[in-house]
């Protein structure tokens, strides 16, 4: 679908390792609508799913970012077991950004209306918790990123998930310096920067939610 979801820190990944990919859309793939039946092609009846030399779909959006990150990408992983169980332990907590209550994702791309205000409401009810747990494990690391001086595929979902919530407050953030720097530095990162300036922008969110794609001078005026 053409939202800003689950499949961002993927792509975030495969554009920092400069690996070659083709995204492409349900219909496209499918050859059908996700109401007309694509839906039930999928392992799971969600997506994003990942398609490698045409083995079966991975699906599951937790499983495609670690494959991505320890074959494609493997210095996104760190080569220490525990250094990798602490990566994937913070990775695991920004998913608690992106599922239940404080789903962000869904209320950037989704909801509208008087459901938008609701689930805004309820997301902001819980996630400044949650976000400062994050910027209290930030504030432990000697670098940066969350586990030091060099990024992991952590950093890339944390910065997503946190993106989105800047989306709906652009604010959010204000309490925690270190977190708003984290975010340029990873946005700074080789092959990131290039696809976070390319990409569509959400639009509309909360009225008619929808990706826009930039114009020349949009993009022109970002990097001015």
């Amino acid at each position: 679908f053409p939202v800003r979801a689950k499949a961002e820190c993927i792509r975030m990944a495969l554009c920092y390792g400069k690996v070659t990919f083709e995204d492409v859309t349900v219909t496209e793939y499918f050859g059908k609508a996700w109401s007309a039946g694509a839906k039930g092609e999928t392992p799971f009846g969600g997506l994003p799913i990942l398609v490698v030399d045409e083995e079966p779909p991975l699906a599951q959006s937790g499983a495609i970012m670690r494959y991505v990150c320890k074959t494609l990408v493997s210095s996104l992983t760190p080569e220490d077991p525990l250094m990798a169980a602490r990566c994937d332990s913070l990775f695991e907590a920004s998913q608690e950004l992106a599922t239940g209550p404080t789903n962000v994702n869904p209320i950037v791309n989704v909801f509208r209306g008087d459901t938008y205000a609701a689930k805004r409401k309820e997301f902001f009810d819980q996630a400044p918790a949650k976000i400062a747990n994050l910027a209290k494990q930030l504030d432990e690391s000697s670098g940066p990123f969350f586990l030091g001086s060099e990024p992991f595929y952590c950093d890339l979902s944390i910065h997503h998930v946190l993106s989105n919530t800047l989306l709906l407050e652009p604010t959010a953030l204000d309490a925690y310096p270190k977190v708003k720097d984290f975010m340029a530095q990873v946005a700074a990162l080789p092959g990131i920067a290039d696809y976070l300036e390319e990409r569509p922008d959400p639009v509309d969110i909360g009225t008619a939610p929808m990706l826009r794609e930039k114009t020349e001078k949009t993009k022109r005026q970002k990097t001015e």
